[in-house]
């Protein structure tokens, strides 16, 4: 495993980072189903022998097996997790990395094959009756993160109205990412 004391400063080197923990999260997982897979084979009852004096030695060793291989899938699981851990850990500094970096304050409009993604605030009209000029400081702050958001992932806005945003990119990868990064961003802003 990949000691997180290793963080490359470069983006390529995050992207490689994160590459090789995915391979190795990959690799601990098919060692953890072929563990789960003979922990299972084990635990069956057509594996399991009747316990006579004939076959005492046998289903001792069939016990010690099964201790082994439950002892292996608990330590497979607990590096999967471990990676999992990583992986995000990574995947957010990778985030953080591409949102430090000089980005120009506007870019062309995408052309040819265009990914879009539209948003709005979930329920927003019934907070607006109750109380508008909470809304409109909400509002504004939403209205900030997102565009700062907009111009940290190459985004083009098309079109805004209320809470919403009409949004255009240059590939789907720079879309999804822009998602879940804006998601993560809102969901910790101060309300």
């Amino acid at each position: 495993m990949t000691s997180m004391s290793y963080l490359p400063t470069d983006y390529h080197g995050l992207l490689r980072l994160l590459k090789k923990e995915q391979i190795e999260a990959q690799k601990t997982s098919e060692q953890l189903k072929k563990a789960k897979e003979e922990l299972a084979m084990l635990r069956a009852p057509s594996r399991r022998p009747t316990p006579t004096n004939k076959n005492s030695e046998e289903l001792k060793k069939m016990s010690g097996e099964l201790k082994e291989l439950t002892d292996n899938y608990k330590k497979l699981q607990h590096e999967f997790d471990d990676l999992n851990v990583k992986w995000i850990a990574n995947t957010r500094m990778i985030n953080q990395f591409q949102l430090s970096q000089e980005v120009p304050d506007t870019i062309p409009p995408p052309t040819g094959k265009v990914t879009w993604v539209f948003t709005d605030v979930q329920d927003s009209t019934p907070l607006w009756e109750i109380s508008p000029q909470l809304m409109q400081t909400a509002l504004n702050s939403h209205n900030k993160i997102m565009r700062d958001m907009i111009v940290a992932h190459r985004a083009y806005e098309i079109r805004t109205q209320g809470d919403s945003f009409v949004l255009a990119f240059y590939n789907p990868r720079d879309a999804l990412t822009f998602c879940m990064a804006v998601q993560e961003i809102l969901h910790k802003a101060t309300w």
